[in-house]
C-alpha cells in the first residue's frame, strides 16, 4: 500500500519528508518534529525488500499513525521554503460525514493523485495542482479550488493550503 502510494504522488528524484514521531494534546496526535527525509528510490526500494512497512519508515504510535508531506522538499527542512515542487494541495473537511466528502470528491471529478482516510473526521484528497516551481501559481490554484469547493457545498479546512502540508500515511493505522 505504501509502494502504491508514494508511487501516486512522487516520482523518482524526489526527496520525501515524513514523520512518524508523535505527541498528544488535547486528545489529539500531533507531529512532534520535522521528519525523517528518504528519496523515492530508497523508499521504493525498502518496499520492494520489507513485507513489514515499519521496517520502511520506522516505529509509530498506533493510536496516532504517520504523516506524509504532500509535496518533493529539498531535504534540508519542513517548511514551506523547502517544498522543491508544488505538485499537490491537500483538501479535507471536518464538517462534512466521510461519505459526503466522498461524494463530493468524485461529483467534482477532482483530479486526486490519492485518497486518504485521515483516522479522525475527514478524508484527505491529495489533489494535482500542478504548480512547477511557482509558488504564487500554486497560491492562486489553490485559492481557486478552494471557492470550487466552497460553491459546492464542500466546505474546505483553509489550514491546509499550504504546500508543505502533512497528510496520513496510507497503510499506516
Amino acid at each position: 500500500e505504501l509502494k502504491k502510494y508514494i508511487s501516486a504522488i512522487f516520482k523518482d528524484g524526489d526527496i520525501i519528508n515524513y514523520v512518524v514521531e508523535t505527541y498528544e494534546k488535547d486528545g489529539k496526535y500531533l507531529p512532534s518534529n520535522q521528519g525523517a527525509n528518504k528519496t523515492f528510490a530508497t523508499l521504493i526500494d525498502a518496499c520492494d525488500k520489507n513485507d513489514d512497512i515499519s521496517y520502511v519508515i520506522g516505529d509509530w504510535n498506533e493510536n496516532a499513525g504517520a504523516f506524509i508531506r504532500i509535496n518533493p522538499m529539498d531535504g534540508n527542512g519542513a517548511k514551506n521554503d523547502n517544498v522543491l515542487e508544488y505538485r499537490h494541495c491537500l483538501i479535507e473537511s471536518d464538517s462534512l460525514p466521510k461519505e459526503e466528502q466522498l461524494k463530493k470528491i468524485k461529483e467534482l471529478n477532482l483530479p486526486c493523485s490519492a485518497i486518504v482516510d485521515s483516522g479522525g473526521k475527514s478524508i484527505h484528497a491529495i489533489v494535482r495542482i500542478d504548480a512547477g516551481t511557482d509558488e504564487k501559481l500554486y497560491r492562486e490554484r489553490v485559492s481557486e479550488l478552494h471557492k470550487r469547493l466552497e460553491q459546492h457545498g464542500f466546505p474546505v479546512d483553509k489550514a491546509c493550503k499550504n504546500p508543505s502540508r502533512l497528510s496520513r500515511i496510507a497503510g499506516v493505522s
